[in-house]
């Protein structure tokens, strides 16, 4: 049936035909190993990833790169390239576990799935300053920051 079928577009011996086929059924190894292949980091531990809102997938790249979750930057490019995701990255902070191919790192940025939530209970009355240790401590963020915004009106009013 193949052979029919590229015989009739095309005016190829049974070798040529042959010949095509095994190179055509190569290529497509080649990329189902490269794009589906599992990527490990070497630590065997999730890695974290923050995406700012408007990072370019350029910069986005990169810190995979750095991180050692991708081991080509070239090979992921292409991936995003042919599924259309290079424009579509939500920002959000990312839990990638070890050993994730390219196609399922890229659905995970186009979804935006982000790190699990953290509860934080506040108590009623708290003290600017013991709130600003609590969430330091809970989200790992800077208590000095915290401070900072809390008494910052732009800051407050785009909220």
């Amino acid at each position: 049936m193949p052979l029919r079928f590229i015989n009739k577009y095309f005016n190829l011996t049974k070798n040529e035909t042959y010949f095509v086929i095994t190179v055509f059924v190569f290529i497509l190894s080649f990329l189902v190993f490269t794009f589906y292949g599992p990527n490990y980091n070497g630590s065997r531990k999730s890695v974290y990833l923050t995406v700012k809102n408007g990072a370019s997938f350029n910069t986005v790249v990169d810190s995979l790169y750095k991180k050692n979750v991708i081991k080509s930057k070239t090979n992921i490019k292409i991936a995003a390239f042919l599924f259309g995701i290079e424009k579509s990255v939500k920002a959000g902070k990312y839990e990638i576990p070890d050993g994730i191919n390219y196609i399922n790192l890229l659905s995970l940025l186009n979804k935006g799935a982000p790190k699990k939530q953290i509860r934080v209970t506040i108590q009623e009355g708290i003290w600017q300053k013991d709130l600003a240790k609590l969430l330091s401590n809970k989200l790992k963020l800077n208590e000095k920051e915290i401070l900072r915004l809390s008494k910052d009106k732009k800051f407050i009013k785009e909220l």
